[in-house]
């Protein structure tokens, strides 16, 4: 229990899969299963409401409110499994014995507080998301009534290529930076059993002063994830790369693409559901550790964890 750089971070959220494996990936299939039903009634429920209010209010603001409310739902479902996760990651310092069913019960239990955390997000993102939209349409419009008219194709082409690119990626960055803001209130939310709002508040305290260092620590776990992910992914290009190469050697007379992509859609199953099973938990376990360094550093959590232990150890031996 003491602080840890990007390296110990990784290494230990590795180390904690391995650890809890069996329960990670018992949680992410009953989870799974219960949070699908569920999310699958509530989106019937959402879509026959906004049907219903688009016929009596055809104004597109009640459009598209029923719809954010149906993509919020449906995030919640999906963001609220880190609950579990973060849950059986955080008991090496909290000292819980998190079993599967305490896993689930959390994450079902946390549902309304993610759905008001996902609420109070989106309601502060949208400006960025109004003021985007707007930029992109005005920089669209700009380049069909000035390039287009001069003719000049190389421009023209690097313009409809570059600058949705770089808005693209403008994009990404900036959702990158709210999320870091936002990055530590699910922990807050499980560990400290805070509310909605005391747990963006909260996730905003642990971030200040390190805020940039924060946004590169997340950016790594995003690709460190992302880098995983497809190179499993890649193992079934390798396979299929090597199949494709023997048939063609011993000029094997056969349709390459239907067998490829039968051989394909065999293949990447497993992998995928490998990923979903092993590989997305990695991402939460990371946060979670990050959150317990983060407090650390800043309020000296582990000495209060080893005094804990320690006076634990001496009553145990008395």
């Amino acid at each position: 229990m003491n602080l840890m750089s990007l390296s110990e971070v990784l290494d230990r959220s590795i180390n904690t899969l391995r650890k809890n494996l069996k329960n990670i990936i018992l949680f992410n299939l009953v989870y799974s299963v219960i949070s699908g039903i569920i999310a699958f009634i509530l989106i019937i429920i959402g879509i026959i409401t906004a049907a219903f209010t688009s016929i009596l209010s055809p104004s597109s603001v009640g459009v598209v409110i029923s719809t954010s409310l149906i993509i919020l739902i449906i995030a919640t479902f999906v963001i609220s499994i880190k609950v579990g996760i973060i849950k059986i990651s955080a008991q090496q310092y909290t000292g819980e014995k998190i079993s599967v069913q305490n896993a689930l019960t959390s994450s079902l239990i946390s549902l309304p507080k993610i759905f008001v955390i996902l609420l109070l997000a989106s309601i502060v993102f949208s400006p960025v998301i109004f003021v985007f939209w707007k930029l992109i349409t005005w920089m669209m419009e700009s380049v069909d009534l000035y390039l287009f008219e001069f003719g000049i194709e190389i421009v023209k082409w690097m313009s409809i290529i570059i600058i949705p690119l770089l808005m693209l990626l403008i994009s990404l960055f900036i959702v990158l930076i709210y999320y870091t803001l936002f990055s530590f209130s699910f922990q807050v939310a499980t560990i400290e059993k805070k509310g909605p709002l005391a747990s963006i508040k909260r996730s905003f305290i642990l971030v200040k002063k390190n805020f940039w260092k924060m946004v590169g620590y997340n950016l790594i776990f995003i690709l460190t994830v992302m880098g995983i992910r497809y190179s499993l992914q890649s193992l079934v290009g390798l396979i299929l790369g090597i199949i494709y190469l023997v048939g063609k050697l011993f000029s094997i007379n056969q349709d390459y693409n239907i067998l490829l992509a039968s051989l394909y859609g065999v293949l990447s199953w497993p992998i995928n559901i490998l990923t979903w099973l092993i590989v997305s938990p990695i991402g939460g376990i990371m946060s979670t550790l990050l959150y317990f360094n983060q407090r650390f550093k800043k309020e000296g959590l582990d000495i209060e964890l080893e005094l804990k232990v320690l006076e634990n150890t001496m009553k145990g031996s008395n």
